[in-house]
């Protein structure tokens, strides 16, 4: 193993090094961010987005069953780690806060266009680590396909929601995509 303090010009040679990669990890991370909001925006703005045909054999309720999303997060498990989104890019995002997003069931082209305005604004700067709720399947295939952390459910009780999502993702507070109203917070 080298030692850095060894020789003062390997040291700064070291230091320049690691300073030249980090600014081209800074480089590649913005880069690419870009590459996927740009997919992005054209995949929202062709209007086939959420053409992912996708048969669960019943409805969202048989497959998750009946109980609520308090029942399944346990006490003692540990929080889970919230993506930034591939569409977005910060140095270090394990500081920022996690918000619930709520997406209602709406036609494609309001969610597109809600979408859009959101994660316009989440490229440009991101503020916070986005863990989307939907209320059904249309959006999650393409959630997933960005790197975006996402939630299913069907029930209406949005204490009982946070409460859970807090416990397993740190969640804080969960807006409304359509109005940006915040509907709960702990």
């Amino acid at each position: 193993m080298i030692d850095p303090f060894a020789n003062p010009d390997e040291n700064s040679e070291a230091l320049r090094l690691l300073r030249k990669v980090g600014n081209h990890r800074d480089e590649i991370g913005e880069r690419l961010a870009r590459h996927e909001f740009m997919a992005l925006q054209r995949e929202l703005r062709s209007g086939l987005a959420f053409n992912f045909e996708i048969d669960l054999g019943g409805n969202a309720a048989a497959v998750h069953g009946e109980q609520s999303d308090c029942e399944v997060f346990k006490k003692g498990l540990p929080v889970l780690p919230v993506p930034l989104g591939r569409i977005a890019w910060v140095s270090n995002a394990t500081s920022m806060p996690v918000i619930g997003i709520l997406i209602e069931t709406v036609s494609d082209q309001e969610l597109a266009s809600q979408l859009l305005g959101l994660l316009s604004e989440h490229h440009r700067a991101p503020f916070a680590k986005l863990l989307f709720i939907a209320r059904d399947f249309n959006a999650i295939p393409l959630l997933g396909r960005y790197g975006f952390a996402y939630h299913v459910t069907t029930d209406q009780n949005l204490d009982r929601v946070g409460r859970g999502l807090n416990k397993r993702f740190g969640m804080q507070q969960i807006r409304s995509l359509q109005t940006q109203a915040q509907l709960w917070a702990l």
